[in-house]
Formats: structure tokens, C-alpha cells, sequence
């Protein structure tokens, strides 16, 4: 539930797969946005990183992500923590291929 069916962008699945790989375990949306400019490039706007954010923690999406602080301030980590090390053998390219 917390990946896209299908599409070319897949902005919730790009950021479970960027915090994945980060060797960070609490993120702020600036230090998402940072990940993402270094793998994507920038963007003229980040508002859908801000609703695939916000899809991340609904349980309508897995409730993968949880969310601390107040708004504008949230603080981002991933709900279970043996998700992270799931998503990197599962999702991530490995160093042989």
C-alpha cells in the first residue's frame, strides 16, 4: 500500500527508498527535499513531496512513516524501524549488479 501502482514518478515510493538508503533515522522535510535534489535534481516546486509525505503516515498507506513536532516543524522516521533494512534488501540496487 505505501508504493505506488504504477506511474513514472512514484514521489512516496522514491522517498521510503531515499530515507532507505540514508544513514539518518529522523528526517525534516528539509533534509528530504535535500535527498531529493541530490538523486532527482531540483524542482521549481515541492508541494508533492509534501502530499506523498502526508500519504506516508495515513493508514490508508501503510502508515509507514510517523510524524512528530508541530507543523512546519515535523520531524519524519519510519514507524517500524526493521522497515529500513527491509526496503534496502528488497528495493535497493546491490553493490554486485
Amino acid at each position: 500500500k505505501a508504493f505506488e501502482a504504477g506511474g513514472n514518478i512514484q514521489p512516496r515510493k522514491s522517498i521510503l527508498l531515499l530515507l532507505a538508503k540514508s544513514d539518518r533515522r529522523e528526517w525534516t522535510s528539509t533534509d528530504i527535499i535535500a535527498a531529493w535534489d541530490a538523486d532527482f535534481g531540483k524542482r521549481d516546486a515541492y508541494q508533492f513531496l509534501f502530499v506523498a509525505l502526508g500519504a506516508s503516515i495515513d493508514s490508508a498507506h501503510g502508515s509507514v512513516l510517523s510524524r512528530k513536532g508541530t507543523p512546519r516543524r515535523y520531524i519524519y522516521q519510519f514507524q517500524d524501524p526493521y522497515l529500513r533494512p527491509y526496503l534496502r534488501i528488497t528495493q535497493l540496487p546491490s553493490a554486485e549488479e
